[in-house]
């Protein structure tokens, strides 16, 4: 049985590990539907999920559920059988999930995509 001294360290590294961190001076954040940043996606380290991303956004198009589908498909393609998935592919998808409404589509109560 840990200490309440261990127990205290424990909890408090969970805590900072669960906590939400400030973006950096200077960053920006996408407001709903505008558009993001020029040339964004040439921070995505894996080459098979940034070719992905930049076909699915050519054009400024959004990328609706299946396209999200074929980007997850790269990501888990360029982990070896076997492998845990590496910090590059978790920053790539994290970097892609920042953009949220102005990368990503859905449809709305109609079936429209918005």
């Amino acid at each position: 049985m840990p200490s309440l001294d261990e127990a205290v360290s424990s909890a408090d590294a969970l805590s900072a590990a669960l906590s939400v961190q400030p973006a950096a001076l200077g960053a920006t954040r996408p407001l709903y539907g505008d558009s993001p940043p020029a040339g964004w996606s040439a921070a995505i380290k894996t080459a098979a999920v940034r070719a992905e991303v930049d076909a699915q956004t050519a054009g400024g198009s959004k990328i609706d559920h299946a396209g999200l589908l074929r980007v997850l498909d790269a990501a888990l393609g360029a982990v070896s059988v076997g492998a845990a998935v590496g910090q590059d592919v978790v920053d790539d998808l994290k970097a892609i999930a920042a953009q949220s409404a102005s990368v990503f589509t859905s449809p709305d109560l109609n079936g429209a995509e918005t």
